[in-house]
């Protein structure tokens, strides 16, 4: 019988991969589709610039009149259903502002779509966050279906199969439009044998009238929202030097749980110097910390230390955004979980959770969003050569 399973996990070998030479991995891209996407390599001195080409053509909805909004949406899984209530609960209350720029990661990539275009499409994000059950996210792979897969613990297919259903003809069609307009839709995935995070610029994929521009957009949703381990990683044929090869991207939450906040580093992308810029940031997630005792099992231990480095990456991010907010002389507001909320996850996507979480952030859009200036520990910071906050 072992022998017969050794037989069957053998002959289910994954297909062998063609990966990005080393020495051309910064110059890889999509076929037909250079401008979709820059890889940032933080480190880099280059990095400010790689940024400024994602807004080449950047044009404010209020031109010189307004300030230029910036909308992040951060990572969460189903903590998502927070930012999406904000969002549906900020339109009910009338004052929810149309952003010049929206980013995302993770599930902030797939608020993100629909956030930017517009309250039209809040009952998408309502229904995504209140009505879907685990079974609409993924499916469990049995102990076979792992040694078979070896990549994942879960088939990520409904998911895919979700993404399907939220971004169609239509939703290209408005991308592409607002795109034109001069707006930007950014989103993260993490490139896995690059170490490097990769934004992608949604409008530039939609305006461009490749065939395969839906699919595409489609998989870098499902990449950027791809939780390594847990869901199975999404290859990417690109091409360098006139040879094809491979990619393999995860969630990009893996680098950040929120970007952005560098965007406004970027030189040359204000089209009028010394525009202001109001830099909204919604946190899928609590600041706080939650005490909760550990079992002494490898898994919950494990469990444990990856929930604590994120959420510590979680503050870094936001102190960061807050950092080049000032640093930019623009104005800073995000907003997280309330540490109150007490409803327990009972497994991943609970819908139970999902619901109560989802009403928490419609209830605060609804009658005002406690938007937060500084993050928290630093208030009455005095931070040189910058617009003080108000």
């Amino acid at each position: 019988m072992s022998f017969a399973i050794l037989l069957w996990i053998t002959g289910c070998a994954l297909a062998p991969r063609h990966p990005v030479p080393k020495e051309s991995a910064n110059s890889a891209h999509i076929p037909a589709l250079s401008e979709a996407r820059v890889m940032v390599d933080p480190s880099s001195t280059n990095a400010l610039l790689a940024l400024a080409e994602v807004l080449e053509g950047f044009a404010p909805i209020g031109g010189a009149e307004g300030p230029i909004k910036v909308l992040a949406l951060s990572g969460g899984g189903e903590n998502g259903a927070y930012g999406a209530g904000l969002l549906c609960g900020w339109t009910e209350a009338g004052t929810r502002p149309q952003f010049d720029i929206v980013t995302g990661i993770s599930t902030g990539s797939l608020i993100a779509p629909l956030a930017f275009l517009g309250s039209e499409f809040d009952g998408q994000l309502r229904q995504g966050y209140t009505e879907t059950e685990p079974g609409h996210i993924f499916i469990k792979r049995g102990f076979f279906g792992i040694l078979k897969h070896r990549d994942a613990l879960t088939d990520s297919k409904p998911l895919q199969q979700l993404i399907e259903e939220m971004l169609g003809e239509k939703e290209l069609a408005a991308i592409a439009r607002e795109h034109r307009k001069g707006r930007r839709l950014l989103v993260m995935t993490t490139n896995l044998d690059a170490q490097e995070p990769v934004i992608w610029n949604i409008g530039a994929i939609a305006v461009s009238g490749r065939p395969e521009a839906l699919g595409l957009i489609r998989k870098i949703l499902l990449a950027s929202s791809s939780i390594p381990v847990a869901f199975p990683p999404v290859m990417f044929e690109v091409e360098a030097g006139g040879h094809r090869y491979d990619e393999l991207h995860v969630d990009g939450g893996v680098m950040a749980q929120v970007f952005g906040g560098a965007l406004l580093l970027a030189e040359g992308w204000r089209p009028h110097a010394n525009e202001p810029v109001e830099f909204y940031l919604i946190r899928n997630g609590s600041m706080g910390s939650e005490y909760e005792v550990t079992r002494r099992k490898l898994s919950a231990i494990a469990g444990r230390s990856i929930s604590t480095m994120m959420r510590m990456q979680a503050q870094s991010d936001v102190l960061r955004a807050w950092m080049f907010s000032r640093l930019a002389g623009g104005s800073f507001h995000y907003v997280s979980i309330p540490d109150d909320f007490q409803e327990e996850l009972s497994e991943p996507f609970d819908p139970k959770y999902m619901k109560a979480l989802f009403d928490v952030g419609r209830q605060q859009g609804l009658h005002g969003i406690p938007w937060q200036q500084t993050p928290a520990g630093l208030s009455g910071v005095q931070w040189p050569g910058a617009a003080q906050d108000h």
